[in-house]
């Protein structure tokens, strides 16, 4: 084990498969060449206690540690440090890194994985609560995924940054199948700004209440809706005037599709894309809640519509902007199949003949 202080001294440690970490200034833990390991609060297991005799505790509130290396930790107890945590920094493409939150808790001072680098690196929140009191980064090849009773917990207060790519061109992904991704304003002015990334809502909550839900006028995010998943996209102002664009896809199952819901303020669609796929879709006529609110901005329609996916020999539809009750829907139409029209066809002649008859 190597551990370099800002003093110039170097202490190590021999032996096969140790780790390494540089401090400058503030600590840098880099989890460096173990095989993988526990990052939680026992003796025996990853940061409490290193191989070699040297023993480093858990992060504290002027530490930044990185994760690398091929390397997963794994949390479940408490964690709390101040700052930088960072998965996969390192062009090595082959590279794959990831933490894992299955219990417990973890906070903070900010959380950036695979920004601007080719390896790639995963934040998996499976349980317990991630806590982050910083920008959220995540680059091409990275991504953070929330399951289960996992939570994901945006800190800050005021306007900020919801989650960004760092650079343009750059666009991981948020996936939420289950558990929640909360980002909330305090207030009405605060400004949620969602910029590069793509967020896959298949379960779960993605609640972004309080303040306004905003785009990018440069580095456009999208959110997917996958599934008859019901209210899991929660706003309370959706505002993408000025330019500032979102974009927004609905993914049928077989069943339907979940909703956005604003139920106590505004929508403004005129920067907002809406995409809608239908074609998982198996069921009959019926009208699809795609967007809740108590107030659609100026009457005004979506910036861009596009419907696809739907058999054209089974279903027409309709996207349905409703201004009395501020509402948008989809109307589907089940078209009846052939055998279905010449049977009622058949019944209105056959009940035409029978009415000849008692003439």
């Amino acid at each position: 084990m190597t551990y370099t202080m800002n003093m110039k001294k170097t202490i190590t440690t021999a032996g096969v498969g140790l780790l390494s970490f540089t401090a400058l200034n503030a600590d840098t833990f880099v989890y460096g060449n173990a095989a993988g390991g526990n990052w939680d609060n026992t003796a025996a297991n990853g940061w409490a206690t290193f191989p070699g005799g040297v023993t480093g505790g858990l992060p504290t509130s002027t530490d930044s540690p990185i994760i690398n290396q091929n390397k997963t930790i794994v949390v479940n107890s408490a964690i709390t440090f101040g700052g930088a945590l960072q998965v996969a920094n390192t062009n090595k493409a082959a590279h794959s890194s990831a933490l894992s939150v299955q219990a417990g808790s973890i906070t903070t001072g900010s959380l950036t994985t695979a920004y601007n680098v080719t390896s790639t690196g995963a934040v998996d929140i499976s349980g317990g609560t991630l806590t982050n009191n910083g920008a959220l980064v995540i680059g091409a090849t990275g991504s953070l995924d929330v399951s289960g009773t996992g939570a994901y917990v945006d800190g800050r207060t005021g306007s900020r940054d919801v989650f960004d790519g760092g650079v343009l061109g750059q666009n991981g992904q948020i996936n939420i199948s289950d558990g929640s991704f909360t980002s909330n304003g305090a207030g009405a002015n605060d400004l949620l700004t969602l910029e590069d990334l793509t967020v896959n809502v298949a379960g779960g909550t993605l609640n972004l209440t309080g303040g306004q839900l905003v785009g990018s006028n440069t580095n456009t995010a999208t959110i997917n809706i996958i599934g008859d998943i019901g209210n899991a996209v929660q706003v309370d102002r959706l505002n993408t005037s000025l330019g500032r664009t979102i974009n927004f896809g609905f993914e049928f199952d077989a069943t339907g599709v979940g909703t956005v819901v604003s139920a106590g303020s505004y929508i403004s669609f005129s920067s907002l894309n809406i995409a809608i796929d239908g074609t998982d879709y198996l069921g009959g006529t019926d009208s699809f809640l795609l967007f809740e609110s108590a107030n659609i901005v100026g009457d005004t329609e979506a910036l861009s519509e596009s419907i696809d996916g739907f058999d054209t020999g089974s279903y027409t539809t309709e996207l349905r902007y409703d201004f009395t009750t501020d509402d948008v829907y989809l109307d589907v139409t089940a078209i009846p199949e052939p055998g279905t029209c010449a049977l009622i066809g058949g019944l209105l002649a056959l009940g035409a003949v029978m009415v000849r008859r008692r003439r």
